[in-house]
């Protein structure tokens, strides 16, 4: 089999050890297959939570593939590693090369939001929210960060939105501290309800 073959099964394998031993294949036949190392990264960081493992294989993936997902995939491993400053620049490279990459602008929203940056991270969600105007997740992430911030009103108006677009979202909603501002509101109580 070939490299990319290798690669292929890896990301069509449910298991993330097995996908692993596929993307080791991958590599011994290529030792700089660019998107063997960004699939072993994305599996050691996101699956594994193996974030400085996988940085070696991130960085590598970021420098060889002009991707969005390559650099999405760098920022978050970054951020859970706490180089947030390192995240930010790659999430802010993303997004002038790739600006319709929606989730570079709900991984920047997040650390904007986590270094109290408030206005920064609702500006983020608002683009996300201009480029599809359904996305529930930012609609809720919105909620939470104006619950967080003392605007009530906006808050629940967001909150009401990520529900319309996922109703799951009020199960979610009820047992998340980031609403506990809002406990007590029978609005609040009304939409989770």
């Amino acid at each position: 089999m070939t490299a990319d073959e290798w690669v292929k099964r890896a990301l069509a394998e449910p298991d993330p050890m097995t996908a692993l031993e596929h993307t080791e294949r991958a590599l011994e036949l290529d030792e700089n297959h660019a998107r063997a190392h960004l699939c072993r990264g994305r599996i050691l960081s996101m699956q594994l939570k193996q974030h400085a493992e996988a940085l070696p294989h991130l960085k590598h993936a970021f420098e060889n593939i002009q991707s969005a997902e390559a650099h999405v995939s760098l920022a978050v491993c970054l951020a859970a590693l706490e180089r947030n400053d390192d995240a930010r620049r790659v999430l802010n490279r993303c997004l002038a090369l790739f600006p319709d990459e929606l989730p570079a602008w709900m991984v920047r929203a997040g650390l904007m939001n986590l270094e109290g940056r408030l206005d920064e991270a609702l500006r983020d969600l608002d683009e996300v929210i201009e480029r599809s105007p359904d996305h529930a997740l930012a609609w809720y992430n919105r909620a939470c960060y104006l619950a967080l911030s003392g605007a009530k009103e906006k808050a629940l108006a967001a909150l009401g939105n990520a529900i319309e677009f996922k109703p799951s979202t009020r199960e979610e909603a009820r047992d998340d501290p980031d609403f506990e501002p809002l406990h007590g509101d029978a609005r609040f109580e009304k939409l989770v309800g």
